[in-house]
């Protein structure tokens, strides 16, 4: 199929524009051939923003995080999808790689929710919980997710009354309401205090 569609694409000369030439390299893309995508990508004599955030997308789907990286650092303009995509990558590698998340994330012009909600999961898949804290309570704005995030942190890390105190937090915060995922991380909360508190009944 691939093949069928460059074909076609190399035939059209006069017809190619920067859509079509981004298209042919998200292709490449979602058939694992990033070579041919990074390829066709340099060949581009007009590339937009969805031309670099495809490309970039494409490297860290490949887990090519530092070709994402020098790629991102040579984009004429971004965005919140290229600057947050970088971000997450990095973040959820490694401690190593989790210093260059954030020195990217302070440098971002504008931030949004999965901005913040990135770099705090980084942290937390990390084993930082008191950074992740921090940068989740300088949070102005947080979504289910950034709220049911910290819950969880704290549940995987033992602090499970803790955990409900935010959840807590959450049902006073106005305009959030917990999802399925949430629950499910409550409950364990709520399980695992009980089963601390039948131990010491126990004993």
């Amino acid at each position: 199929m691939i093949r069928e569609a460059r074909n076609l694409f190399d035939r059209v000369d006069a017809k190619k524009n920067v859509v079509t030439w981004t298209a042919m390299v998200s292709g490449y893309i979602r058939m694992n051939q990033i070579s041919e995508a990074e390829k066709l990508f340099y060949e581009m004599s007009h590339k937009n923003l969805v031309s670099w955030n495809t490309m970039i997308n494409g490297y860290l789907q490949s887990n090519l995080i530092d070709s994402a990286l020098s790629l991102f650092e040579k984009m004429p303009e971004s965005n919140l999808v290229s600057w947050n995509a970088v971000i997450m990558a990095l973040g959820y590698t490694n401690n190593l790689r989790l210093e260059e998340a954030l020195e990217l994330f302070e440098r971002m012009p504008e931030r949004d929710i999965p901005s913040w909600n990135a770099i705090i999961t980084g942290f937390i898949q990390n084993g930082n919980l008191k950074k992740a804290d921090k940068l989740f309570n300088e949070m102005l704005d947080k979504n289910v997710i950034s709220w049911t995030t910290m819950i969880t942190g704290y549940i995987q890390d033992g602090q499970s009354e803790v955990a409900l105190r935010i959840f807590s937090r959450m049902q006073a915060a106005n305009g959030v309401k917990p999802n399925q995922g949430t629950f499910v991380s409550v409950l364990a909360a709520c399980s695992s205090l009980a089963g601390l508190s039948e131990g010491h009944q126990i004993h």
